[in-house]
């Protein structure tokens, strides 16, 4: 089974980044990295997580009957897609992304403490 490395890369370069960023601006500190860390996993699990709602078919039957009032009057109605077969199963890259980034975060925060 081929597994797909590419979330896994992606969170790699951004704490590659967070680190440079915090060696070079001189605030290289464990509470400093957890911060930095927690506010890069955010926009990822934003994402993600509309992205997970999105495909649950949560908003499958208010998009229907929206389409079906639009379309209402047409002879020849365009073929409807859901929201639901548009982003299934793009949600789990950006999720992978955003737990390695939060879990490395709380882990650095709780090190902090020591």
């Amino acid at each position: 089974m081929k597994k797909n490395s590419l979330p896994y890369t992606f969170a790699g370069a951004v704490i590659l980044l967070v680190l440079l960023k915090n060696g070079l601006t001189h605030q290289f500190t464990l509470i400093q990295l957890s911060n930095d860390l927690f506010l890069c996993a955010l926009p990822f699990l934003i994402i993600g997580g509309f992205l997970w709602v999105f495909s649950s078919g949560f908003f499958d039957h208010f998009q229907r009957s929206i389409y079906l009032a639009r379309t209402r009057n047409r002879k020849k109605k365009p073929e409807f897609s859901s929201l639901s077969s548009a982003s299934y199963g793009m949600y789990s890259f950006w999720l992978i992304i955003a737990g390695i980034l939060l879990v490395l975060s709380i882990v650095l925060m709780f090190l902090s403490f020591l």
